[in-house]
Parts: C-alpha cells; sequence; structure tokens
C-alpha cells in the first residue's frame, strides 16, 4: 500500500493512481485541511497508517512534500519521515519545491528516497 497526504502534488497522486490501476498496489490518503499544526498532522498520518495495520494491510511507502505547491506551505517532512522509521515505513521524500527554498540536509534527513527536479 501506498500512502500519501491531502496535498501530495497532482502529478505524483496521478503517479500513484496509475500504479494502483496497473498493478495489485493499493492506496489510501490523510486528509486534513489547513490551518493545521504539524504535530497534528503528524498525527493524523500516524493514525492512518495504524489504521491500515489494524486492517490487514501493509503501508509499505509514504509519499511526503518538502514544500505543498497549493498552498505553499513547507510540510513537517522531517517529522513524517521518522514517523515512517518508526512505523516501518519506507519514506518516498519529494523535494522539487523545496530544493533552493529551504535547508534539505538529506545526511540528516536519511528518507529511503528523495526526488526533485530542477524546474521550479
Amino acid at each position: 500500500m501506498i500512502i500519501d497526504l491531502a496535498t501530495t502534488y497532482g502529478a505524483c497522486r496521478n503517479t500513484v493512481r496509475y500504479v494502483c490501476e496497473t498493478t495489485k498496489a493499493t492506496a489510501a490518503s490523510v486528509d486534513y485541511t489547513y490551518p493545521i499544526e504539524d504535530g497534528d498532522l503528524v498525527q493524523r498520518f500516524r493514525d492512518a497508517v495504524e489504521k491500515e495495520t489494524r486492517e490487514g494491510r501493509i503501508v509499505r511507502v509514504a509519499i511526503i512534500d518538502t514544500v505543498v505547491a497549493n498552498p505553499g506551505v513547507r510540510m513537517p517532512f522531517e517529522m513524517l519521515t521518522q514517523a515512517c522509521r518508526e512505523l516501518g515505513v519506507m519514506s518516498l521524500i519529494d523535494g522539487a519545491h523545496g530544493v533552493g527554498h529551504i535547508d534539505l540536509d538529506l545526511t540528516v534527513l536519511d528518507p529511503d528516497f528523495f526526488v526533485s527536479n530542477c524546474y521550479k
């Protein structure tokens, strides 16, 4: 299972949809509305992963933005990456909107995957 967040970038969400349509993968999304405190968002993420686990689904990977394209806010991606580590979920960080805008120390962050591009 792939889990993303309500504000995951549209192209990434479309990729998840495609993967689910062409393989046996399934997906879930963590719903929320801004404004939301970082700690509350991380707790909703944890709750969503634990709910899927209780229902017999194994969350394999989480897609997490560094900076959300819309509404243009910095995600608590460090705390979400740590939560992934604690929950046994691989973290896939979408850094496209963060490169050049925020400090990114991949050695400290230590995600399973970090992807970006240079067109922003």
